[in-house]
């Protein structure tokens, strides 16, 4: 995720029925920057809450995760950024088994999962494929 402050431009409430019309043109230029700006976020933040949607499900061995708290952008990285941060927490993992065979069974599931990669997990799939 980016480092831009993503928060919506606010107006005080007592000064709604106030505005100049410069104000409010000023005001709606950033509204408009701030939508451009959630667009711009809008497929990794999709990502990210399909990350903690998975997280909040009914497996009992998420509750031991290594990755339980974490930030989510870690173990999704952006494109392009190293997974190495999320394979270090996954390296100290007591769950990793568990944690692996769920991913391998969801080929939707999206960033690092028991120290693998969306395109090591495909290849394990590929790979169970061939030997059963």
């Amino acid at each position: 995720m980016h480092d831009r402050d993503l928060t919506i431009p606010a107006v005080p409430a007592q000064n709604v029925g106030t505005l100049t019309r410069e104000e409010y043109l000023e005001y709606d230029v950033e509204l408009d920057q701030y939508r451009a700006d959630m667009a711009a976020e809008a497929p990794q933040l999709s990502i990210v809450r399909a990350v903690i949607a998975n997280l909040r499900s009914d497996q009992p061995w998420r509750d031991a995760a290594a990755c339980r708290g974490k930030n989510p952008s870690t173990l999704v990285p952006e494109k392009g950024v190293s997974t190495r941060g999320a394979k270090e927490i996954c390296a100290t993992c007591v769950v990793i088994e568990p944690c692996l065979e769920y991913a391998l069974g969801d080929p939707s599931s999206k960033g690092v999962w028991a120290g693998t990669s969306e395109k090591e997990r495909k290849r394990l799939r590929e790979a169970r494929r061939r030997t059963h």
